[in-house]
């Protein structure tokens, strides 16, 4: 309505509510909903899922796991943050990222997906940043996972390593003659990393070996 003031915090009806096209969390989406729908109902639900309306409906932004959750419990109202509709369908998009960065819980793979598409939109990861406030490492970061071989993608979003570790297996596999990756040596290499290396310091350690000795094998780098 014209003249109507944004945002506000209501109690909605869920079957107004429709899951927005930019939501950020595109995968495992269901996962520990079960779980969440008890927590929410011993101690209540704590932060408001975010909407915009649109003809009549609500367009869900974030708290998609909590609206799942409060449908599991039979709720017909759920409390919202009714935001005005953004103009640019990415920063409906950006909202729900930025959400869900905070709350650490997004997998690496859609935030790489949502992240490519802002790079796409804004030609820049400097550009990303004035126009989110998300930091640059964490941009960086998640524009860098689309390098990582797709068998270093899957063992990172199984959350078998972590990032980092990826990234230095991946770079010490690389072969210094073709430019290319040995992705079996960076798997065996994430590997050991991961079991026998636990520190930093010998992380390092491991990848600058290997940098320099690429005939090696991973077993006899250890």
């Amino acid at each position: 309505m014209p003249g109507e003031e944004f945002p506000k915090f209501e109690e909605i009806p869920i079957e107004l509510i429709k899951i927005g096209p930019q939501q950020s969390r595109t995968r495992k989406v269901e996962e520990n909903v079960d779980e969440l729908a008890e927590n929410i109902k011993k101690h209540g639900l704590i932060n408001p899922i975010t909407v915009y309306p649109e003809n009549g409906k609500y367009i869900l932004i974030t708290g998609q796991r909590r609206f799942l959750a409060a449908q599991k419990l039979g709720w017909k109202k759920i409390p919202a943050k009714i935001i005005k509709k953004p103009t640019d369908p990415l920063i409906a998009k950006i909202i729900s990222l930025s959400e869900n960065l905070m709350r650490r819980d997004l997998i690496d793979r859609d935030c790489a997906d949502a992240f490519k598409a802002l790079f796409r939109k804004y030609g820049s990861i400097k550009a990303i940043v004035d126009e989110t406030g998300i930091p640059r490492a964490i941009v960086q970061k998640h524009l860098k996972y689309e390098a990582l071989p797709d068998k270093l993608k899957k063992m990172v979003d199984d959350k078998i390593i972590s990032f980092s570790i990826a990234e230095k297996a991946r770079d010490a596999a690389i072969d210094r003659s073709t430019g290319e990756v040995d992705v079996e040596k960076a798997v065996k290499l994430a590997m050991a990393m991961k079991a026998e290396l636990p520190k930093k310091e010998q992380r390092d350690a491991l990848v600058e070996l290997a940098k320099s000795r690429p005939e090696k094998s991973p077993e006899e780098l250890v």
